[in-house]
């Protein structure tokens, strides 16, 4: 309680992580292809409809690229700052490179967005764009929909904007 008698409330705010599901499989099929590559390094010979006949240059190649791929989804799977987290002022979204914050006032819509593809392994991915205030002529997008369906977190994001952009 304060001085007035009143409790004192920390402002309204809300933090989303994303999912684990697609950080999981980055890690899987990037140590896969690291494993495969190592095969190929220890097996070695010449691979005749290779560009470069050898199977070790193919196999360093692959241990290289997916190699990276370890590290990322780790870091993915158990660092904070891929959240996005709402206020009653702005909202942020953390990236491997930083957090980017954005108020309200300056987005005029938020709106669900599927990005079909034509070949069947692959599900349709979604995401969240908003544009910004008229006269900026910005657009961005959430790269995430942070385990909710994209039509729920842009249903969601406008109403907060609504509540908050006044």
């Amino acid at each position: 309680m304060d001085r007035a008698g009143q409790r004192s409330r920390e402002p309204e705010r809300l933090l989303l992580r994303p999912g684990k599901r697609n950080s999981i499989f980055l890690l899987t099929a990037s140590t896969g292809f690291v494993l495969i590559g190592l095969l190929m390094i220890h097996v070695g010979g010449p691979m005749p409809r290779a560009p470069a006949g050898d199977a070790r240059v193919w196999g360093w190649i692959a241990v290289i690229f997916f190699g990276l791929g370890i590290p990322l989804s780790l870091f993915q799977l158990f660092s904070n700052r891929f959240n996005l987290v709402l206020t009653p002022d702005s909202f942020s979204v953390g990236t491997l490179l930083g957090t980017r914050t954005i108020r309200w006032r300056d987005v005029a819509e938020f709106s669900a967005q599927v990005m079909a593809y034509r070949s069947w392994p692959l599900k349709p991915v979604e995401m969240v764009r908003y544009k910004m205030t008229p006269g900026s002529g910005q657009r961005g997008g959430l790269l995430g929909t942070y385990s909710m369906s994209a039509e729920s977190l842009a249903e969601m994001m406008n109403t907060w904007r609504r509540r908050y952009s006044g």
